[in-house]
């Protein structure tokens, strides 16, 4: 864990969370502008896997266990958003593709519970924004919060 130094207060800032808050966020950027080639889907997915694994092995960090909860399952948000490796052309934008978009089944309902839990995440993250004091800590949450509800909008979209 990577602490603040010289933090008064004892709490932990996780800059871990600060470097997924990065990826994901030029990620997600990239595959909202168009700006992803051809080629991403297999470096997009390996991410996205990361990012859930790291959420998911982070958990026992009781103080912020929430935070890494909100990284798997954006994480796994990303990952269904992903364009399709077998499919050329698809690389260009998040909208109108994705896993999701090119096969239905298991897919769809899926991405319904990923927008759900999407918006619990952000939900959970709110209080945070609200609490005076930290702004390191308001700065992650609102950061959480944003790319929820950017997620959430992108996925359902792709239903």
């Amino acid at each position: 864990m990577w602490v603040r130094r010289g933090d008064p207060t004892g709490a932990a800032h996780h800059r871990d969370l600060d470097v997924w808050h990065v990826l994901m966020g030029t990620a997600m950027l990239a595959m909202l502008l168009g700006w992803l080639p051809d080629g991403a889907a297999v470096p997009l997915l390996a991410l996205s896997t990361l990012a859930v694994g790291w959420g998911l092995r982070s958990l026992q960090r009781t103080a912020s266990a929430a935070a890494y909860a909100r990284l798997a399952v954006g994480g796994a948000a990303m990952a269904v958003m992903a364009p399709p490796a077998t499919q050329p052309g698809m690389g260009h934008s998040v909208v109108g593709g994705g896993m999701a978009a090119t096969s239905h089944g298991i897919w769809v309902p899926l991405t319904v519970a990923l927008v759900v839990l999407l918006a619990s995440s952000a939900s959970t993250a709110g209080p945070a924004l609200a609490q005076p004091g930290d702004l390191v800590r308001r700065l992650n949450a609102g950061c959480d919060v944003v790319m929820a509800g950017a997620m959430g909008v992108m996925l359902v979209q792709m239903i």
